[in-house]
């Protein structure tokens, strides 16, 4: 068997020009959805590819509408281990489209690329990185990482020489990544059109004392003036899990040469702006989902929530050298948060405010943000920069049809897409379920936008909050947040919302995907633990204040304890995998490779059935880990799990337990076998799937995640018992009280069951 690295891959640019006649494989859309012009814009998107159709990305080459080459990166991220041919790829390309508009793209096949010069120049050979993008040149220190340490733009320095960068502030101290002189600063990928640099290290106050744990990268591209950046931050200050950090203060520093400058904050109608003198400060503070301040010399306030601006979040410094401008993604779904400026030139983005109080922050938990600094002429038009930051709230993604990514491909095994044609008479059946998915979705937008649960109103908006979904009040009225426990994205929602996607083309769904998809990166996976052992284990769902158990009692709330699941039961890592496959997500690669890591090495849940939802989890992420990565021992780390269901069903007469009260646990254990054999083709699998689902029958259970089951035996066995068993459990249309929770588990597998209501297609 041939292997790929896990990350890197092989790349490729392509300018092209060949005289080969390109055979077309698939054509590719991007659709502008932030309604403005964008303009020589990064684009990612994640194509998968056919089995057996290529086998490097030297094959392959990107054209425009009017089938003229472009200069892009092909990755290989991926290959199908049948034949080592390419599964999935990553394309990384520059375009500029209107507002609300469309454009198309072509992959082809071509056999002679050429390859293409570069002004993207990289200098490591000194104690710092420096970045040559053309009209921009900044530095990064390899020690005392303090961000973007200098820059210039067209030779004009526009960022000093500081001691700036991540700092944050916590019971009175202060820590700074740039007194971090143990950070490891590395170019983590370098290609002719963008260069990303990794850091990590830990944030330390000026007595050596350390602050949470940080990874940074900073993204540039040829020819562009922007920077990108992902910040993570971890509590790692522990030592037990119990222990928390009061976080009064994180933001991001960047000391400007700009004195006196003019400042523009971004509004959710207007766009504020003011000329600063020395001693002057601007400031734009969203204190909560629905509102934001404007304070120093201006003054004013606008929304969020209620009207869901993609405009504010963003800050200007603009001086006769030229401008800095810097912008945070979901600034109002991510509340709290401060941008401000002083007529020094010093910028700051308040990650989490001073001016707020402050935020307990436990062992173990991370949040990650997303950044863009902008540098630009002292004549930059105000309205365009209202434009850059509006558009990196809606990153443009490159997509291919929805049924490449099911039908025509087979990149998410047996799935289709829900066009009306290939089900016949079985239509109305497929659009009846279609709507009560849709149901169930539209009561969780509803509930993030804010829900009355016994006695307290609250929305899913905030720090620790977004991309998750309130589940419970424990004491009736009471809002403080020990009080309230979460969805956790229980049996992972992003997952079932993206599947939903690629059946339907629906753009909410996907983004719902990516935000809920975050959270569980952030919150849910435990990235430290005084155990080592568990660091990549998941917390229990649903969370009370995001990381604890049930209290015993609902008056008892104060005493839930901080728990790590020891087991697979709240584990979950799918939609992480998926999310770097579609996006080139790095964060989410890094969270995904955590919970495979503990899944393989974990071994003390291998025969845990009294639960079923556990090693089904277990052998998802062991599988999803396989196949990204292609390394057997993945694929062999399943066997103790299934030997062990088998010992079960053998004791139990096809049952896993024989406990009624964790038989709506039996699909997902199903869904694990499902999947094992479709990657191993072991065909000692379906009888097991088989005598699972007799017992489930004899015993009248009607669970919805068992309908994938019941296709998969109509298609081996073609009786039609099983069939319209499964359509019996896809023919309901109740609206779940709790819609992450019940929403994920009832139809995370579901599209795969629609497969089978093809009436034209031969499963045997």
């Amino acid at each position: 068997m041939v292997k790929v690295p896990f990350l890197f891959g092989t790349l490729l640019i392509l300018t092209l020009s060949v005289s080969a006649k390109p055979q077309p494989l698939v054509e590719l859309t991007i659709k502008e959805r932030a309604s403005v012009d964008r303009e020589a814009e990064p684009v990612t998107g994640g194509v998968p590819l056919p089995l057996g159709r290529i086998k490097s990305p030297s094959e392959l080459q990107l054209l425009d509408q009017k089938g003229n080459p472009l200069s892009v990166e092909i990755q290989a991220v991926n290959r199908w281990w049948k034949d080592n041919s390419l599964k999935w790829i990553h394309l990384h390309f520059q375009t500029s489209l209107s507002a609300n508009s469309r454009q198309k793209f072509t992959l082809v096949r071509k056999e002679t690329p050429s390859s293409t010069d570069t002004k993207l120049q990289v200098d490591e050979s000194g104690d710092q990185i420096e970045i040559a993008t053309g009209p921009l040149t900044f530095t990064v220190r390899k020690k005392g990482f303090n961000g973007i340490a200098e820059a210039w733009l067209h030779g004009e320095q526009l960022v000093r020489n500081h001691e700036g960068g991540l700092v944050m502030k916590a019971a009175g101290e202060i820590y700074r990544s740039s007194l971090d002189n143990t950070s490891q600063v590395e170019i983590e990928k370098r290609t002719p059109l963008y260069v990303r640099i990794k850091a990590e290290g830990t944030l330390k106050a000026i007595g050596g004392k350390e602050g949470f744990d940080y990874l940074c990268r900073l993204t540039a591209f040829r020819g562009l003036s922007r920077v990108e950046s992902q910040i993570t931050v971890f509590n790692t200050m522990g030592p037990a899990r119990e222990d928390h950090v009061a976080l009064d203060a994180l933001q991001w520093e960047i000391p400007t040469t700009l004195s006196e400058p003019r400042v523009l904050l971004g509004g959710d109608q207007q766009i504020y702006q003011a000329q600063l003198r020395s001693e002057e400060v601007a400031w734009i503070y969203q204190k909560d989902s629905d509102e934001y301040r404007v304070g120093g010399v201006l003054n004013g306030k606008g929304r969020g929530k209620s009207t869901k601006p993609l405009s504010t979040g963003w800050i200007d410094a603009t001086g006769q050298r030229g401008g800095v401008a810097a912008g945070v993604r979901w600034f109002w779904q991510l509340h709290p948060k401060v941008l401000q400026v002083d007529g020094g030139g010093n910028l700051r983005v308040g990650l989490y405010p001073e001016v707020h109080q402050p935020l307990d922050i436990y062992t173990g938990v991370s949040r990650t943000h997303d950044l863009l600094f902008y540098f630009h002429s002292a004549a930059e038009d105000e309205r365009r920069l209202r434009d850059i930051f509006a558009g990196f709230q809606k990153p443009l993604q490159a997509m291919a049809p929805v049924r490449w990514y099911s039908r025509d491909t087979g990149a998410f095994g047996r799935l289709v897409d829900a066009d009306p044609e290939l089900f016949g008479e079985n239509w109305p059946l497929v659009q009846k379920y279609l709507s009560w998915w849709r149901a169930n979705f539209d009561h969780l937008k509803q509930a993030r936008d804010g829900r009355q649960l016994r006695g307290i109103y609250r929305d899913a908006y905030g720090w620790l909050d977004f991309g998750d979904g309130l589940h419970w009040a424990w004491e009736k009225g009471n809002a403080e947040p020990r009080n309230l426990a979460w969805a956790g994205n229980y049996y992972d929602f992003p997952h079932a919302s993206l599947l939903h996607f690629l059946l339907t083309g629906r753009w909410d769904y996907f983004d719902y995907f990516v935000e809920h998809s975050r959270h569980l990166a952030d919150i849910h996976m435990v990235h430290y633990d005084p155990d080592p052992m568990f660091i990549g284990s998941n917390r229990y769902c649903p969370p009370t204040d995001h990381v604890r158990m049930d209290p015993g009692r609902n008056s008892h709330y104060t005493a839930a304890k901080v728990y790590v699941s020891n087991t697979f039961n709240h584990h979950k890592t799918q939609s992480l995998f998926e999310k770097y496959l579609l996006t080139g997500d790095p964060h989410a690669l890094d969270s995904a490779r955590k919970g495979l890591d503990y899944a393989f090495r974990y071994q003390g849940a291998d025969e845990s059935y009294n639960q079923p939802r556990g090693p089904g989890h277990q052998l998802l992420t062991l599988l999803a880990g396989y196949e990204l990565t292609g390394e057997k021992k993945y694929l062999d780390r399943c066997r103790p799990i299934i030997e062990a269901g088998t010992r079960v069903q053998e004791k139990y007469q096809g049952a896993f337990t024989p406990s009624r009260g964790a038989r709506f646990q039996f699909g997902i254990a199903l869904e694990g076998l499902r999947s094992y054999y479709e990657v191993s083709g072991d065909e000692s699998i379906p009888p097991m799937i088989q005598r699972a689902i007799d017992y489930l029958m004899a015993e009248e259970v009607r669970t919805s995640n068992l309908a994938h089951a019941c296709g998969f035996l109509f298609s081996r066995t073609g009786d039609r018992r099983y069939l319209d068993y499964g359509i019996q459990m896809i023919e309901r249309d109740v609206v779940f009280d709790h819609p992450v929770k019940n929403t994920a588990l009832g139809l995370r597998s579901t599209p795969y069951f629609l497969f089978y209501l093809q009436p034209e297609v031969d499963f045997r």
